[in-house]
C-alpha cells in the first residue's frame, strides 16, 4: 500500500494547526505539525510538503523565512513549501520573500503564498498541486 502523503504544518498557533490537520487527514493526508523553528527544521525531512507560517512566536514576526533559509541551506532539500500567513499580501514581505528564493533557493521557488484570510479551500488546493504525482 502506498503512503498517503505527509504534511508538515508550521505555525505557533497551536488551534491552527490541529483544525488543518483535521481538515488534511479529512482529505487523506498525513500531519506533522511544528510550532517552533526547530521544530520545524526536525520534522521537515519527513515532510511531503511544508505549510509554512511567516510569524512563529510573539517576538520576531518573520521566523518562517529563517525556517526557509535555513531548509533551503541544504542545496539537496526539494520538498514544497507554502506559506501560509496573515502577512502575504504586504509589498515588505513579498519582497523578502523573492529575496529569500535569490539568496538561497538555488532555483527552488516557494511553492505558493496564500493568505490566512483567503481561506482552507486555496490552501487545500495548493496542498494538492504539490503532492501530485505527475505522470
Amino acid at each position: 500500500m502506498e503512503r498517503k502523503p505527509r504534511i508538515l504544518i508550521v505555525d505557533d498557533e497551536e488551534i491552527l494547526r490541529v483544525i488543518l490537520a483535521d481538515l488534511l487527514i479529512d482529505e487523506g493526508f498525513e500531519t506533522l505539525d511544528a510550532g517552533s523553528v526547530e521544530e520545524a527544521l526536525q520534522s521537515a525531512p519527513m515532510a511531503d510538503c511544508i505549510i509554512l507560517d511567516l510569524k512563529l512566536s510573539e517576538k520576531n514576526d518573520k521566523e518562517g523565512v529563517e525556517v526557509l533559509e535555513r531548509l533551503w541551506a541544504d542545496k539537496t532539500f526539494s520538498t514544497p513549501v507554502i506559506v501560509f500567513s496573515g502577512y502575504v499580501f504586504s509589498d515588505e514581505i513579498n519582497k523578502l520573500l523573492r529575496d529569500v528564493e535569490i539568496r538561497h533557493g538555488n532555483g527552488r521557488t516557494i511553492a505558493h503564498c496564500i493568505s490566512k484570510s483567503g481561506g482552507f479551500k486555496n490552501l487545500m488546493n495548493a496542498v494538492n498541486m504539490c503532492t501530485t504525482k505527475s505522470g
